[in-house]
């Protein structure tokens, strides 16, 4: 994915260009930005969600044995498996009542259950052994989306980007220095091993699993497409201050889109409470940060506005959902403020 290409305002073409019409590159100016930070008041008031006290690990709470029964990743294999048996026995019934081919010593009595059995344990094995790859896959993709928020939420790296709007006309030598402070991984190194080894078995869960679990990738892989240009951007004497500007938005923008992917991935994913909501802190954590810097600098009448305001709002749902569920939880416990797990 490329960067959006902006033309040079005026105000930038006044301030000089090389012989080869090319911009030089400008010290950092408010007059002549087109981006301006607005202030965070009414729709662009700023949301605010305190960072985890506590790691995943601390508060982690394993799954019960009867995962398999009671999960929904696998309540269509429970309805497979008794539709197997069902089906057996409406077969020998059915038989057994078309020209009283069976009689009912047949039919209801011991003989009945050696097809009866093998169904039952050749369907059990069928269920365990799908159910067991499900797991496998939830565990693996939750296990590595969280990491990922994880990270991001204690890293700095959207601060750095920040601080990347606001020194956006840095000159040629100092670009590299502060070019390192958002430097990313080698463009031949796969990052996204584990989503393209597995993503066959995505297959297997529930359509909106696949879709969120997707989208997150997806976003990340154009949130590391994005800071690569902006990488390139930054030392390039000819990007104007406002096309840096432009850039560092874009990525808090697809920054704050996969923030919000990762949040309904996990959600989808996680099915004990205490590591869900442990879960939806991280992703909101970081997702908010950006969210609240992009409706700070994005024009209101960019056409993706609205859609940022949309997120806007359902942070805002999410924080005081996660707010109410922990106050149950903690009084289900007996814990007082300063104990609260997160």
């Amino acid at each position: 994915m490329r960067a959006i290409s902006m033309r040079p305002d005026s105000a930038d073409l006044a301030a000089g260009s090389g012989k080869d019409g090319t911009v030089a590159a400008m010290a950092p100016d408010d007059s002549l930005c087109q981006l301006r930070r607005h202030e965070a008041v009414g729709d662009r008031a700023r949301i605010e969600i305190p960072y985890p006290k506590r790691s995943p690990e601390d508060i982690y709470s394993p799954y019960s044995m009867v995962r398999g029964i009671t999960s929904r990743h696998t309540r269509d294999l429970i309805l497979y498996l008794v539709s197997i048996i069902a089906g057996v026995y409406s077969l020998l019934f059915f038989v057994g009542s078309f020209g009283n081919l069976l009689n009912e010593e047949i039919l209801f009595g011991p003989t009945a259950l050696v097809p009866f059995g093998a169904a039952f344990l050749a369907g059990i094995g069928t269920v365990y052994q799908i159910g067991k790859r499900r797991f496998a896959t939830v565990d693996l993709f939750s296990s590595e989306i969280t990491a990922r928020v994880r990270i991001s939420a204690s890293d700095g790296f959207i601060e750095k980007l920040i601080s990347q709007f606001d020194h956006a006309g840095f000159r040629e030598a100092e670009d590299r220095h502060h070019r390192q402070a958002i430097s990313i991984e080698p463009s031949g190194e796969l990052t996204f091993e584990l989503f393209h080894r597995h993503y066959e078995q995505l297959g297997s869960l529930t359509p909106p699993i696949v879709d969120y679990v997707c989208d997150y990738y997806n976003y990340v892989m154009s949130v590391r497409d994005e800071i690569r240009d902006l990488q390139h951007m930054l030392t390039d004497p000819g990007v104007t201050v406002s096309e840096r500007r432009h850039q560092v938005m874009n990525v808090l923008f697809f920054i704050d889109i996969a923030m919000f992917s990762a949040y309904r991935a996990l959600d989808a994913l996680i099915e004990k409470d205490i590591n869900k909501w442990h879960a939806w802190q991280l992703s909101c954590y970081v997702g908010v940060v950006a969210n609240n810097f992009v409706r700070e600098v994005m024009p209101a009448d960019d056409p993706r506005y609205s859609e940022v305001q949309h997120r806007a709002a359902r942070y805002r749902d999410t924080v005081k959902q996660l707010n109410r569920n922990l106050k149950r939880h903690h009084a289900r416990l007996g814990l007082k403020r300063g104990e609260m797990f997160f």
